[in-house]
This record gives structure tokens, C-alpha cells and sequence, in this order.
């Protein structure tokens, strides 16, 4: 049987996921402006356990792993509400009591803040769809889509600028591996009624129609707040450290095509040939 803990006030629980450097931060930013929409820094409430053995080991089998817990703990203390440890489960060897937990924390930041609906963004939780599907009954999912080459080129760049928070500087194979991959993922899921598809260069070039688009997805009137206070959102979904996001400060029209600029024409000859031919 299916559980979940419940708020009446909450309309909506939505889920911001895709390849990085797709544009996951400026869109959260844009989503994050509306009146009635709360959103935080990433969680990373599946990912973390993903990243080691034994916690891969542990998701697979619904078994909470102590990667799980250590997150959201550590993700509390991000946001300055460490009050809220008593929410999570003293100790539970399940998946199901944290992800009950993690709602009833972003339940309670969105409601305090007299909204009601939150989204979350984690790009990498496009893994864990399914997952997320299971625990937290009613999710929804917002997928963004952006150009194969460019997020190449990004991913290339930023990992090398921040291999630290990258986990090591990612190959131009492995960069491409991970939009191919990615973009399957969202292929599989899009044409669910709960999900819905964005793609970043429609977003830029026609902002307000995608951005209603959204609106009428999650439930709520299209707001010109999401496009006037989208540079004072971003500072509440950013953590300080984040500076590889820190271009999402930048004029809401630039347009980034790094590209050309980051690869020789072999390397872009080979990216090109490597990248999936994929219909959406």
C-alpha cells in the first residue's frame, strides 16, 4: 500500500531533473520567482546514495542506506534549519520513512513561507524517477532538455574549472555518455501525464509562453514575478559555494554557445558523430 505524508495545504510536489548544465538552475530560478512556488538548493536525497557501492546496492533493494540520512541532515544544515532533524527517523532501515521525511520537510519550508508548492531541484534525480514515483505518490516532474553539443562543451568546461565538485575532470566520451544517457531517461518518461518536457532553446527564445506553459502544468497563473525576481530567487536556490552556477546571475537573454570555442574541429567532428539521435 501506498503512503505518503500528507499536508492539505500543499497543491502541488514537483521535481526540476536533466543532464547538468542544461539549464536546471536558471529555469528552478524563473520557477522558484512565483508567488505561490517555494524551491531550495538541491537535496540530492537519491544521488548521495548513489555515489558508493554499497548505497547503489541499498536503493535497489528499498533499503535506506547511511548516505541517505548523513544528506539530509547535511541539507538542513544548508539551509539553516537544523531544527528540523527531529523530522527525520531516528533509525529505520527502509527508504520509504526518509522520503516521508523529505516531504515533510519541504512541506513545512513551503508552507512557513505561505505557499503552497515546492520544487525541488536535483538534475540527477532523473535517476531516480521511478523511485521518487514509488515514495512520494502525486510527484510531478518538469524535464529540461538542451542542445547535445553545448552541453558537451559545458560539462567539459565547468569540470575542469571545478573537478573538486565534480568528482575529477569529466573526458569529452564521458561528457557525451552522460547527454546520451540522460536524454534517454527523459525519452522514457515524457510522454507520462505527470511529466513534462522543456526545452532550454525554446525557453530562450520564447520565455514568457514556455514559462505559462509551466504555470498551467503545476497549477498556478503565469506571474511576471518570474521573470522581474528571478535574480533575487536565485540567491535563495544557490548556495554560496556553488560558483559554477554563478552564471545564472547573467543578463536573462545571453545566449551560451560554447562549443566552438571550447573544442578543435576533430573534437567537434567527434562529438557530433557520438551524440544519439534522439526524437522528443
Amino acid at each position: 500500500m501506498k503512503r505518503c505524508i500528507v499536508e492539505k495545504e500543499i497543491k502541488e510536489r514537483i521535481f526540476l531533473v536533466g543532464c547538468p548544465r542544461s539549464g536546471t538552475t536558471f529555469l528552478q530560478s524563473l520557477i522558484a520567482a512565483h508567488p505561490q512556488v517555494a524551491s531550495f538548493p538541491e537535496t540530492h536525497f537519491l544521488v548521495a546514495t548513489g555515489r558508493t557501492w554499497r548505497g547503489r546496492w541499498c536503493t535497489r533493494l528499498g533499503v535506506a542506506s547511511p548516505e541517505m540520512k548523513e544528506r539530509l541532515d547535511q541539507f538542513l544544515g544548508e539551509i539553516g534549519h537544523d531544527e528540523m532533524r527531529v523530522l527525520l527517523p531516528r533509525s529505520n532501515w527502509l527508504i520509504r520513512p526518509y522520503a516521508d521525511a523529505l516531504v515533510r520537510i519541504l512541506d513545512r519550508l513551503t508552507l512557513n513561507q505561505g505557499k503552497a508548492v515546492w520544487l525541488e531541484k536535483t538534475p540527477g534525480h532523473l535517476h531516480y524517477v521511478d523511485l521518487l514515483e514509488r515514495y512520494i505518490p502525486g510527484a510531478r516532474f518538469i524535464h529540461i532538455v538542451r542542445n547535445g553539443p553545448d552541453v558537451v562543451a559545458s560539462l567539459y568546461e565547468i569540470t575542469r574549472k571545478y573537478p573538486q565538485h565534480w568528482g575529477g575532470a569529466y573526458s569529452i566520451d564521458h561528457c557525451i555518455d552522460r547527454w546520451n544517457q540522460d536524454v534517454r531517461l527523459t525519452q522514457r518518461y515524457a510522454r507520462r501525464a505527470n511529466h513534462m518536457l522543456v526545452r532550454y532553446e525554446k525557453l530562450m527564445k520564447d520565455l514568457q509562453v514556455v514559462l505559462a506553459d509551466v504555470c498551467d502544468f503545476i497549477g498556478v497563473a503565469f506571474s511576471q514575478d518570474m521573470v522581474t525576481r528571478r535574480g533575487l530567487a536565485t540567491k535563495e536556490v544557490v548556495l554560496a559555494h556553488e560558483a559554477w552556477k554563478q552564471e545564472n546571475e547573467h543578463a536573462i537573454h545571453q545566449k551560451y554557445t560554447r562549443f566552438e570555442g571550447v573544442f578543435s574541429q576533430s573534437q567537434r567532428a567527434h562529438i557530433q558523430e557520438r551524440l544519439a539521435q534522439i526524437e522528443l
